[in-house]
């Protein structure tokens, strides 16, 4: 909403106190409490004006990290190659940076004055130098011995951004995430058979949501795309870093669901831990309002770093039909996402007795917010040989003119409630004299 205009909501409230102003009573008279009426009216009904119009789906490509990921190369003053290191960095950042939500800054530990940046490079420095670690918009640093450069020859500090701002997992994600519901990236074990059957629940899982229909209209054409990384897979450290799989031990199978921008939805789970009932309740939340959870954990974890050009911006605008990157569309969010300037925010993952809950309040049936639309199985096919072109809101007005035009709509009814209300109190006072 532009700076200096008021919402329709607030036009209801103001004209409301002002009809209760212009047809007030001698004190005592018959309207009094009649002219409490329209303001009452008002202010019950005015915040349905100021709901989300937007999915949590929807929300994950409009919100980002109120601040970046920051590449962090580690000097002392004997590294070879110190003085010119910064200069290349900032190169290759140009170069391989814009879009992708990274910042890229040498750390000398020898600094007389050290920074912020330094101090907490400090606290945990890395072993040998030159070095590369990752600092989180959350303040986690995650060390990347895969992406520290051999030495900072302009070769070796070109290599470390680019593998920083993409990987080929990362691609395929971005690739999918937008005509897929969602995405499910699973690092196996090493378990063959417990592998078999996180693959059986996920496909299970994953029927069971294409062809539904949320309760804010939008229907899954694609099914979660998933993606499964075999033990001791090389090249993603960033993205696995990022969100938080090497937090969990590697000896059982770890699942993330992603949606928007690569962010994860809820804690990383262990194989032990998925269901169908899970997954499918997980997909389902994803089709609701923006500020359905009471724990706004679930929709507030880590983002992995990627490249988000104009491309992606492009397929979200044309598929999903809203302008992510418009500020009138980032203020009409509401609930959890509020929470990501919020300094003091709690950033953990949902325990296990959140997830039981969670489980417990998702809707479990079409009935809870879902129906059910047939899906042929050509429909089936064409879904696993590739992302389709979809139009979650086809046959309608875009999502940002539909929430404009339904706030006008509800401010003129609450205007009319607050003008026939001062009509009534004039009619009564007449009446009264």
């Amino acid at each position: 909403m532009a700076h200096g205009s008021r919402s329709p909501a607030s036009l209801v409230v103001t004209a409301a106190l002002a009809v209760r102003a212009s047809a007030r009573p001698a004190r005592g008279g018959p309207g009094t409490r009649l002219g409490l009426l329209p303001v009452l009216l008002a202010t019950v009904l005015a915040p349905s004006a100021l709901c989300c119009p937007y999915s949590i789906r929807d929300s994950g490509f409009i919100v980002r990290e109120p601040s970046p990921y920051r590449l962090l190369p580690v000097v002392k003053n004997e590294t070879p190659g110190r003085e010119e290191a910064s200069r290349r960095l900032a190169g290759a950042a140009d170069l391989y940076l814009p879009d992708a939500g990274v910042e890229a800054e040498v750390v000398n530990l020898d600094d007389p004055a050290p920074g912020k940046l330094t101090r907490r490079v400090a606290q945990d420095p890395p072993k040998r130098l030159p070095a590369a670690v990752l600092l989180s918009p959350r303040g986690r640093l995650l060390p990347l011995p895969s992406l520290s450069p051999p030495d900072l020859t302009s070769g070796a500090i070109s290599q470390m951004v680019g593998d920083l701002a993409s990987s080929p997992v990362r691609d395929d994600i971005a690739r999918h995430i937008i005509s897929h519901w969602c995405v499910v990236l699973v690092a196996e074990g090493p378990d063959a058979q417990a592998n078999d059957a996180l693959s059986r629940v996920l496909s299970a899982a994953c029927k069971t949501v294409a062809g539904e229909e949320t309760e804010m209209g939008q229907r899954v054409e694609a099914a979660p795309y998933v993606i499964t990384l075999p033990p001791g897979q090389t090249g993603e450290a960033v993205l696995l870093a990022s969100l938080g799989f090497d937090e969990q031990p590697s000896s059982t199978p770890r699942v993330a669901v992603l949606f928007g921008m690569l962010r994860r939805l809820g804690p990383l789970f262990a194989g032990g831990q998925v269901t169908q009932e899970l997954l499918v309740g997980l997909f389902r939340l994803l089709g609701r309002n923006c500020t359905c959870t009471s724990d706004p954990r679930w929709l507030l974890g880590p983002a992995a770093p990627v490249r988000w050009g104009a491309d992606l911006q492009t397929q979200v605008r044309d598929r999903l039909g809203f302008d992510a990157n418009s500020p009138a569309v980032l203020h009409t969010l509401a609930g959890a996402w509020v929470l990501l300037w919020d300094p003091t925010a709690d950033w953990s993952s949902p325990d296990g007795e959140g997830l039981e809950q969670l489980t417990r309040e998702l809707p479990r049936e079409p009935a809870g917010g879902y129906r059910e639309l047939a899906v042929g199985a050509e429909d089936a096919e064409a879904a696993d040989e590739g992302p389709p072109v979809i139009d979650l809101r086809a046959g309608g007005p875009p999502v940002e003119q539909r929430s404009i035009r339904i706030l006008w709509l509800v401010a003129a009814g609450l205007l009319f409630v607050a003008l026939a209300g001062g009509a009534l109190i004039l009619i009564r006072q007449r009446r009264g004299s």
